[in-house]
């Protein structure tokens, strides 16, 4: 479980990577993730602190984004990325 937990982490990591480039955000710009993920919210909260250093993110907030959901790591993600200053 620990090793599938981490490879999911990873891949997140990566989708909001991509999600930010699409924004076209600097890795040095601050942002606030709002994601919708119902299965992985428990992963995501034990995860919180590393996935927001990898991303460079300030927040993580769950909601709903409105946006069309991608299978990251086996789960249904959105995600919603905005600069903060």
């Amino acid at each position: 479980p620990e090793l599938k937990e981490g490879g999911f982490v990873r891949e997140l990591v990566r989708a909001i990577q991509d999600a930010r480039k699409n924004a076209g955000l600097n890795p040095r710009d601050n942002a606030r993730l709002t994601i919708s993920a119902a299965d992985a919210e428990e992963i995501i909260e034990r995860n919180r602190e590393e996935i927001k250093q990898a991303t460079n993110t300030r927040e993580i907030i769950f909601g709903e984004t409105k946006l069309e959901s991608k299978n990251v790591g086996g789960y249904r993600i959105s995600i919603l990325l905005q600069a903060t200053s």
